[in-house]
C-alpha cells in the first residue's frame, strides 16, 4: 500500500555552503528587530523538516543538539546531517545546546560546530565566570559563544542585571541566555514572565540575549520578548510533540473503515516530518515578523 506522503516535503539544496556563526546572525536580527528561531534536532527527519521551514520562510535558522541527542545519535553522524543542510538558500549556524564541560565543546567545534552554550548556570557564579572564559578563550575565532545566568525552571533563580552586566564583561561571551521566568519542556498553564527584569538586562548589557523554555509561550509572549532584546528563541518540547503524534497517529490509518497498519517505516516517519515542518515553519514566521 502506497501514500503520496513525500510530495508535501522538498529541500532545495546548493551549492554554496551557508554554514555561518550565530553572532553575526543574532546581532542582525536584534538590531534589525527580528529574532532567529533555535531548533534541537534529533534525527534525519527533524533536521529536514526544520531546514525546510526555514527554506520556505526565506529565514535564517539555528540546528542545535542537547548532550543527550548527541548520546542517542552520535556528533559524527548529527554534524554530517547539519552541514548538508547547511548547504541551502538560507544561512544556517550549528550550536551545542547545554554544553556542560569544555571538552564537550572542542569536540563539537572540532566536528564543525559554528556555535556553542557553555551552561555553568548550576554552577557557583565565580566557578560560572571561570568556565565560561576557558570556553571563550578556546572557541575564539572558531565559534560564537553562548553562557547561561540564572536557571530555567520553578526554581525563581532570575537573572540578576546587575551581575549579568558583570559576567558579560568578564567572560566576553558572545551571547547571554537570561531567565525570566520560562520553563523547560510544554506547560499548559499560565507562566509569568518578567519584563520588566528582561528590559533592565537589556539596558546593562548590549550583546544578543537568547530565551530558553520557548516552547510554551504564546505569539504576544514571544513579540513582547523580541522588543525587549530576545534575539534567539529555543524551541524544542513542540516540536518533539508535533513530531511524536504525527508518528502515532501514522502507524494506524483507517481506510475506507479498514485499519492499516504501516509497515514502511519511512511512510509513517514521513508524517511525522511533515508535521514537525509545519510545527517549525509556524515558530519561524511569528519570529521573523520585525518587531
Amino acid at each position: 500500500m502506497s501514500f503520496s506522503l513525500f510530495i508535501g516535503f522538498s529541500l532545495i539544496i546548493v551549492s554554496d555552503n551557508m554554514l555561518v556563526k550565530s553572532g553575526a546572525m543574532l546581532k542582525k536580527a536584534r538590531d534589525s528587530g527580528y529574532a532567529v528561531c533555535a531548533f534541537n534536532i534529533i534525527n534525519m527527519e527533524t533536521v529536514q523538516a526544520v531546514i525546510s521551514a526555514a527554506v520556505a520562510e526565506k529565514a535564517p535558522v539555528i540546528l542545535q543538539t542537547s548532550e543527550k541527542a548527541i548520546t542517542y545519535a552520535g556528533l559524527d553522524y548529527l554534524s554530517s546531517l547539519m552541514k548538508v543542510a547547511a548547504k541551502s538558500p538560507v544561512h544556517v549556524a550549528i550550536h551545542l545546546d547545554h554544553g556542560k564541560s569544555l571538552c564537550t565543546v572542542k569536540s563539537c567545534i572540532k566536528s564543525g560546530y559554528t556555535s556553542v552554550m557553555i551552561d555553568g548556570s548550576m554552577l557557583p557564579y565565580k566557578e560560572n565566570i571561570k568556565l565560561t572564559k576557558s570556553v571563550v578563550a578556546y572557541a575564539r575565532g572558531r565559534a560564537t559563544v553562548e553562557a547561561e545566568l540564572g536557571t530555567i525552571g520553578d526554581s525563581g533563580n532570575y537573572t540578576d542585571p546587575n551581575q549579568a552586566e558583570d559576567f558579560v564583561r568578564r567572560t566576553k561571551t558572545d551571547l547571554l541566555a537570561v531567565a525570566i521566568g520560562t520553563k523547560h519542556g510544554l506547560h499548559k498553564g499560565k507562566v509569568s514572565l518578567r519584563y520588566s527584569l528582561l528590559k533592565e538586562i537589556g539596558e546593562k548589557i548590549h550583546i544578543p540575549l537568547v530565551l530558553h523554555g520557548s516552547s510554551h509561550l504564546k505569539p504576544g509572549e514571544i513579540k513582547k520578548c523580541m522588543k525587549l532584546g530576545i534575539a534567539k528563541f529555543n524551541f524544542d518540547s513542540d516540536l518533539r510533540s508535533a513530531f511524536m503524534q504525527a508518528l502515532k497517529k501514522g502507524s494506524e490509518l483507517t481506510t475506507r473503515g479498514r485499519r492499516v497498519v504501516m509497515e514502511d517505516p519511512r511512510e509513517v516517519l514521513g508524517i511525522a516530518r511533515l508535521a514537525a515542518q509545519k510545527a517549525a515553519a509556524e515558530k519561524i514566521r511569528l519570529c521573523s515578523v520585525r518587531r
